[in-house]
């Protein structure tokens, strides 16, 4: 028998995560909270034990000690220790263990974290980075379970900090992003709406938590009452989500694109999906193929969630996929915006752009993170003004859209994607987007390399199972729908592709070009500005041939 959701009205989002939590604990004490591998809670055996670890923060830190950071396996613990952080009244720091120890030193250094929550696997590792096992490290595999395991009953503000979530800087400085409670609520508040969750539901936890994402899920799921999977893709593989997927009975399926396709490619024959009723794709693009696999391998009452976020401003434009809707070829738009964000498209000059030109991406709002924690130059740059309790901010995202004349917005990549070939403005996510048009093209990625001093168009890509392409197929394709400048100057085909530790597509460690003739669409070729472009358009309809080169 289905349970009765408990409502999530837009009042609470002034209220506390600490708050909306209890709420849920007493009103679905015996229902399912998480289940890992090796554990199972109900939202009663939860709620203890995040009250036992609160009490251990509250007894070992200090009123200083306003953040708390986080070292753990991606299991049941890294949940727990968000909670009894709240529960104490801090702020947590998550850290990703497949960081290098450099860049976890220079994070605990910066969100000035005194106290730090791990387990047996990584204690050795923090004594490495010079931290002591004393009184500022709490091993959760060694907590008491005599500690108290009522609710502290710390009271919270909705402008309290209450995450630093950490995310690379250019300088090579990680820039800490600080998220207030009432930022937080106001996501999980949208979340709920957009994907209708409730205690029914039965959602995965894949990302991990030091990525805006994985606090999202967690709180999305818990705070409605539903039940949490938590899956550590770097144990199990892809073969352990299908299995989790089939053998739970999955209802809400999130993750990066990448790891999406690669688990219907390896996985989808052999596992019953049927129980999944959304699929919620974030953090690259997601294109028409994506929704072609979705029809294909889930029940028709399926749909695709991609929406728009950052660390800095969580979802701030959604687009809801059902199997009516019209997809064209190439990368889904982002869609409408959500309650409270107001997103315009700005020029160089930050003026205000009109619908279908292309420019820098700002979101206006109250509810979004308030700077970098202690770096207010930083902050500067990019949130003009900063937002404060009664003050909405605006964010400058260095992201590219476009958003067109019925307001639905395309994300075409960060600024550093746009780059110049021979004068001419080329967006690589739309060189990607065309690429992956072509049948038979799996996976496609635009770069720009240099070789021999010079800047060149490259397209890598890996084909579809079973399909054979060349690249003067996929030269002729391309050239049907851009101009020849933004055709790749060379291309490579490749088995699969590189991809960084958290399974996105690594664009740093793609081989460099070769002078290979067979693979070279030779520059002498080809239009390289928009003047021989019109000039070999007119030669071409002149004498009455598809293709002509500028020194045929």
């Amino acid at each position: 028998m289905p349970i009765v959701p408990l409502p999530f009205s837009r009042e609470e989002i002034d209220t506390s995560i600490v708050d909306r939590f209890e709420k849920i604990v007493s009103t679905y004490p015996k229902s399912l909270a998480i289940k890992t591998a090796r554990d199972k809670f109900t939202f009663l055996d939860l709620n203890q034990r995040v009250n036992q670890l609160a009490f251990k923060i509250l007894e070992l830190g200090e009123k200083a000690d306003n953040t708390v950071a986080i070292f753990l396996s991606h299991n049941e613990f890294p949940i727990i220790a968000m909670m009894s952080i709240l529960k104490a009244g801090k702020a947590f720091v998550p850290l990703n263990s497949s960081s290098p120890d450099e860049r976890i030193k220079k994070i605990l250094r910066s969100s000035r974290s005194e106290m730090v929550i791990t387990d047996n696997r990584f204690i050795k590792r923090l004594s490495k980075l010079g931290l002591k096992n004393g009184k500022k490290i709490i091993n959760m595999d060694l907590l008491s379970d005599e500690l108290p395991d009522n609710n502290p009953g710390i009271q919270t503000n909705p402008e309290d900090l209450v995450a630093i979530i950490y995310t690379s800087g250019s300088t090579g400085v990680p820039k800490g992003v600080m998220h207030v409670q009432k930022t937080i609520m106001h996501n999980t508040w949208v979340q709920t709406d957009s994907l209708k969750i409730d205690p029914n539901d039965r959602h995965t936890l894949i990302p991990h938590l030091s990525y805006v994402a994985g606090s999202t899920d967690i709180l999305r799921t818990l705070l409605n009452g539903a039940s949490l999977f938590p899956i550590d893709f770097l144990d199990v593989g892809l073969n352990g989500i299908g299995r989790t997927i089939q053998n739970e009975k999955i209802t809400i399926y999130h993750s990066v694109p990448t790891i999406f396709r690669r688990l219907i490619e390896e996985e989808a024959g052999g596992q019953d999906y049927s129980s999944v009723r959304i699929i919620h794709l974030g953090g690259e693009p997601v294109y028409a193929g994506d929704v072609r696999l979705i029809r294909k391998y889930f029940s028709k009452d399926c749909i695709l969630l991609n929406n728009l976020g950052s660390t800095e401003v969580p979802t701030y434009r959604r687009h809801i996929v059902s199997q009516e809707t019209k997809v064209e070829q190439g990368n889904l738009p982002v869609g409408n915006p959500v309650s409270d964000k107001k997103v315009t498209i700005v020029g160089g000059n930050g003026e205000e752009l009109k619908p279908g030109e292309v420019g820098e991406i700002v979101i206006e709002s109250k509810y979004m993170s308030w700077g970098y924690f202690n770096d207010p130059e930083r902050s500067s740059k990019s949130y003009r003004p900063l937002p404060t309790a009664n003050l909405a901010g605006r964010f400058f995202s260095g992201d590219i859209g476009m958003i067109d004349e019925q307001g639905v917005m395309k994300f075409l990549g960060r600024k550093d994607y746009q780059v110049k070939i021979f004068g001419n403005r080329v967006e690589l996510g739309e060189v990607e987007a065309n690429m992956l048009s072509i049948d038979g093209v799996h996976q496609a990625v635009a770069l720009v390399k240099q070789i021999a001093g010079e800047y060149i168009l490259m397209g890598y890509i890996v084909p579809s199972k079973g399909k054979i392409l060349t690249i003067e197929e996929i030269r002729q394709e391309m050239l049907k729908k851009l101009p020849s400048f933004m055709v790749p100057k060379q291309f490579l085909i490749m088995e699969s592709f590189p991809y960084t530790q958290t399974n996105k597509i690594d664009r740093e460690s793609f081989p460099s070009p070769t002078p290979s003739k067979a693979l070279e669409i030779h520059e002498s070729e080809l239009p390289r500005n928009q003047m021989e472009e019109k000039l070999t358009q007119i030669w071409q309809e002149t004498l009455g041939i598809p293709q002509i080169g500028i020194r045929a």
